[in-house]
């Protein structure tokens, strides 16, 4: 992998409770164990791992303990954003070590390889589409204006903007304008990487570039090039931090 320091986007793993049981054709849970074995032989290790929503698929409690038992075995530390298929308090019991877990939006930030990364909660529960509430969207401005000289990376789960798959943008996305607006405003953003949509697109919207990877489960496609649902191949990102630059690509297993 070279000396640039680099970071791995894995997304949509939809584990369940049984690890035997497939879908759509594929074990979920047998799929994450090949990435993370993958990414585990990559050198250098990447500086983290960044699960960007839909972690589980059942609504299960022990779900979570086998998405922390397997990302336990990361050479590198694991980040996580909520999903529309998340529920925040067992995630926050089993993965995050919570003993009384509350059900408010988990978004932070962490630094690293000279990078400030910003982590969305755009999950709405109960509902396929997400949003982004006040309170959240004034803490990212305020976050973007102190950090306004750091190179800025976001993650969320949702695509606050059209895809041009008609599909998936049937469930749009509650208040895109308004994140956009952030965003727009605070050019340190470098890109922004999301998940939900199960396949690796490229938007820009007012400036701002948006990416997205294949989920390490389950693919979608557009219903004219591809299946709307089928196994597929599972995949990451790896992308490369150049200070004033990235660079991201798509690895199939």
């Amino acid at each position: 992998m070279g000396t640039t320091p680099y970071f791995i986007q894995v997304s949509d793993t939809h584990l369940v409770a049984d690890t035997s049981l497939k879908s759509y054709g594929v074990n979920p849970y047998e799929n994450l164990e090949r990435i993370i074995i993958h990414i585990s032989h990559l050198g250098p290790p990447p500086a983290f791992v960044m699960f960007t929503g839909d972690l589980i698929s059942d609504d299960e409690l022990q779900s979570y303990r086998h998405l922390k038992l397997l990302t336990d075995h990361l050479p590198s530390p694991a980040y996580f954003a909520m999903g529309n298929h998340d529920l925040r308090r067992p995630f926050r019991h089993a993965v995050l070590g919570e003993e009384s877990p509350g059900s408010e939006p988990h978004y932070y930030t962490f630094d690293a390889a000279g990078y400030r990364f910003v982590v969305l909660d755009s999950l709405i529960e109960g509902q396929v589409a997400g949003a982004l509430d006040a309170a959240q969207l004034a803490w990212l401005d305020a976050t973007l204006t102190d950090g306004s000289q750091q190179p800025t990376v976001v993650f969320m789960h949702h695509p606050p903007v059209p895809t041009g798959v008609d599909w998936l943008d049937a469930y749009t996305f509650g208040n895109g304008d308004d994140l956009l607006d952030i965003l727009a405003q605070h050019r340190q953003v470098q890109r922004v990487f999301f998940g939900h949509v199960h396949m690796p697109i490229q938007i820009t919207a007012r400036g701002v570039s948006f990416t997205s990877v294949p989920s390490s489960a389950y693919q979608f496609g557009d219903t004219v090039t591809a299946p709307k649902v089928w196994s597929g191949s599972p995949g990451y990102g790896i992308v490369h931090l150049f200070g004033g630059q990235l660079s991201s690509r798509v690895v199939y297993l």
